[in-house]
């Protein structure tokens, strides 16, 4: 048996998802995966749990809810409340159980994926499977697209769960459909970017450390501070009694918001330049290691 399975005699319409497997392996995630069984049974119960008790408690801790919503729209990436909640079924259990499961969604990801995914194309170089890879007809967009999602789909499974789960509680609470999507949509555009920064990230520094560092700037720090510049810009910073209270300049709270469509436009456009740039990054430093297909 070859010691890649790129060096098997595979079907090009199964070479994509034999990659994949293979960078799974390589991340380690199959060799772990009943630590990761383990681990993910006890955790996801708690995190339903946490969303249920939050989902609930909302309105006796407005204030702290408040602050926290406005912090984690910005450090997340994704969008605020609409302005008229109730016309959108914002104010059920339902609807605050699946935004606060793609709020942890993200958090966790942003939070681990950096760490698995930073050093993959680092650790390509420094085992020598890039060199390798110039042997085997396997295109650079194709390698790069395995290893993104290779180190997504546990966290898209993650959100598939979380959703899955909570589904009958947002049909009995009659959350809008176009809503629901909407959040799972937002929650699968931020890990898929922060999957392609990581990677990229790998592929342009030549050490798994200083990728996983810069990775984690970039999406804790970065991509922060402009989707805050740009809520500004669109007049929709969500209420906080923190800043509104504080240093937010009277400038800005005079601002008229934007319709919430241009917000999630905004975002959706946002988190889509940011994975093209990635990609473009990422295959441009991989290309001298793949050979051309």
């Amino acid at each position: 048996m070859p010691a890649d399975p790129l060096e098997a005699p595979i079907s090009s319409d199964y070479r994509f998802f034999h990659l994949i497997r293979w960078e799974s392996r390589m991340l380690g995630l199959y060799r772990r995966t009943p630590g990761w069984l383990l681990i993910a049974v006890p955790l996801l119960t708690a995190a339903v749990r946490m969303i249920w008790w939050a989902a609930a408690e909302r309105e006796p801790l407005g204030y702290y809810v408040s602050n926290v919503h406005a912090l984690a729209v910005v450090l997340l990436l994704v969008t605020p409340l609409h302005a008229d909640v109730p016309d959108v079924g914002q104010a059920t259990f339902g609807y605050m159980a699946l935004r606060i499961a793609v709020y942890g969604v993200v958090a966790c990801t942003k939070l681990f994926l950096p760490g698995i995914a930073a050093g993959t194309v680092a650790n390509d170089r420094r085992n020598g499977r890039m060199e390798a890879l110039q042997m085997t007809p396997v295109s650079v967009e194709l390698l790069y697209l395995a290893k993104v999602f290779a180190a997504a789909y546990p966290f898209l499974l993650l959100e598939g769960a979380l959703f899955v789960l909570f589904s009958g509680v947002a049909v009995a609470d009659c959350v809008p459909a176009p809503e629901a999507l909407r959040l799972a949509l937002e929650g699968i555009g931020q890990i898929v970017m922060i999957a392609c920064l990581s990677v990229s990230c790998s592929a342009r520094f030549t050490t798994a450390g200083v990728a996983r560092a810069v990775a984690y700037l970039i999406v804790w720090l970065l991509l922060p501070i402009c989707w805050f510049g740009a809520l500004q810009y669109l007049g929709c910073w969500p209420e906080n009694h923190l800043i509104r209270g504080g240093w937010m300049p009277a400038l800005l709270e005079d601002r008229m918001p934007h319709p919430f469509s241009a917000v999630v436009a905004w975002q959706a456009t946002g988190t889509a330049a940011v994975c093209l740039l990635a990609f473009g990054l990422g295959v441009r430093k991989m290309s001298p290691y793949v050979a051309a297909v």
